[in-house]
Parts: C-alpha cells; sequence; structure tokens
C-alpha cells in the first residue's frame, strides 16, 4: 500500500487475501498505459512469458493460480509478442494496493514517466472519477470474496465473478454497481438485466456502497469505512446480504 493514499485506496487494501501478496512476488513487471484509450499494457518480456507458460499449462506452487487470473493475453500479429491487458481495476489493485514493486505503470511508451499515484492513473481513463473509484472498491471487495473479477460489458452489467480461472469455468454472477452516473434505478430496467442474467444462465448482483452507519458513501468527503452491500436477483424475487459478506 503506498503511503499518503486517499481513503478509498486505503478501503481496496483492506483484508488482501491470503497467499496474494506471494502470488504477485511471481510478476514484478512494468507496464504502460495508452493516454489515448486509458489501456493498460504489460509489454512482452520473460516475466509476462512465463506468465503465460502458467496460463496455458499451469504451475505447481503457492499462489499460482492467482497470478494467472489477473489480464487478458494479446497477441501482436506484427511482433508475434504476447502482451498482457489489464482492466482499469486490475492495473490500480496491482500497482497501488499490492505495490510497491508488482507492477509500475509509464505513461506510455515513448515517456519514461512513471505514473505516481491512483488519482493519475484515474486521470487517464473517460468514466468520471467517481465512478471509476467505486468500480474499483467493487472489484477489490468480490476480490476478497474469493471470486476472479473481470469486466462485464459483454453481458450489459460493470463486472462478472468466477468461481475460477474463465479460461476453465463459465461466470456465475452479473454485477451491477449502483449509483454510477450512468446507473439507473427503475424497477423496470432491473427486471431486464435480471432476464438477460437469466438468458446467459447467471444471477444479477445488485451492489450499493454506503458508509458503515448507512448514510451513501461519497468518494470526495466520506471518511472511515465503508460498506458493499449486495442484492442477488433471482427468478423468485432477491436474497438480501446485509452485511456485504459474500457474493452468494
Amino acid at each position: 500500500m503506498v503511503p499518503h493514499a486517499p481513503e478509498w485506496l486505503h478501503e481496496m487494501s483492506r483484508d488482501i487475501p491470503v497467499g496474494l501478496y506471494d502470488a504477485m512476488a511471481l510478476l514484478r513487471c512494468t507496464a504502460t498505459v495508452c493516454t489515448a484509450s486509458g489501456a493498460v499494457v504489460v509489454s512482452a518480456t520473460p516475466d509476462v512469458d512465463h506468465l503465460h507458460q502458467k496460463r496455458r499449462g499451469g504451475v505447481d506452487g503457492a499462489g499460482a493460480s492467482w497470478v494467472t487470473n489477473f489480464g487478458v493475453d494479446h497477441e501482436d500479429i506484427v511482433t508475434e509478442h504476447t502482451s498482457l491487458l489489464l482492466i482499469p481495476e486490475e492495473a490500480m489493485y496491482l500497482a497501488f494496493v499490492l505495490g510497491p514493486g508488482c507492477l509500475e505503470i509509464r505513461r506510455d511508451a515513448h515517456d519514461g514517466a512513471v505514473v505516481a499515484s491512483a488519482e493519475e492513473l484515474l486521470a487517464f481513463y473517460r468514466q468520471p472519477r467517481e465512478d471509476m473509484v467505486r468500480l474499483c472498491l467493487a472489484y477489490a471487495h468480490f476480490l476478497r470474496e474469493g471470486y476472479v473479477v473481470k469486466r462485464g460489458l459483454s453481458f450489459g452489467v460493470h463486472l462478472l465473478l468466477y468461481r475460477g480461472s474463465p479460461e476453465d469455468v463459465h461466470s456465475d454472477y452479473g454485477v451491477w454497481v449502483m449509483g454510477l452516473t450512468s446507473s439507473f434505478g427503475r424497477w423496470h430496467n432491473v427486471k431486464v438485466l435480471t432476464r438477460l442474467m437469466q438468458d446467459v444462465s447467471k444471477k444479477l448482483v445488485l451492489s450499493s456502497i454506503e458508509q458503515e452507519d448507512g448514510r451513501p458513501y461519497d468518494v470526495a468527503t466520506s471518511t472511515g469505512g465503508c460498506v458493499l452491500r449486495e442484492m442477488v436477483m433471482d427468478t423468485g424475487g432477491w436474497d438480501e446480504d446485509a452485511d456485504g459478506s459474500g457474493g452468494g
């Protein structure tokens, strides 16, 4: 965890899963962030090649499964090298929650300047800052719950939750994070998402981030801890997890 971090980053760093620090010691890489798109790319290196081998064949030893669940392989058809693409939440977690030393992000391939803070990294993304922070908090929460967490845009949700490697299993849940500027609050829209999740054999999780006393969590002004509350939508209704201690 980096010093002088904002309150929300402290929340992301709470209760990091056992073994994750040891796992990520296997991958100490440098990445670049594309100033046009905000994509964070870990370029092909011996360390990344080792990671790709773990993805394909698996590796014995503590933490190997953690390492192989970060990022998506991307093969450059011109250079024939395989790089690693990180979603924003993964980049934030690796660089500023597990750091220093796990992942170093530079501005671009031509500028050697290091992205020195979480706030600086947020500035590269086109989504509003508060939306990005809420997604990062949700990402860290479900990671603590033991899920592999990926973006869910292809299914119309913010995040997808897997019980194992996405290369081996299908996701069980699609997560919609309430309170984003793009969020909706009308129940007929929730019903549409619920039906969509049923069609693809998933459950819809509605999540909201609140202060521990139940008041709305404001990224700019809230201090102290926050709680992610979950409502799991099912065919016959929903199950509410009032203390945010489980995704299903």
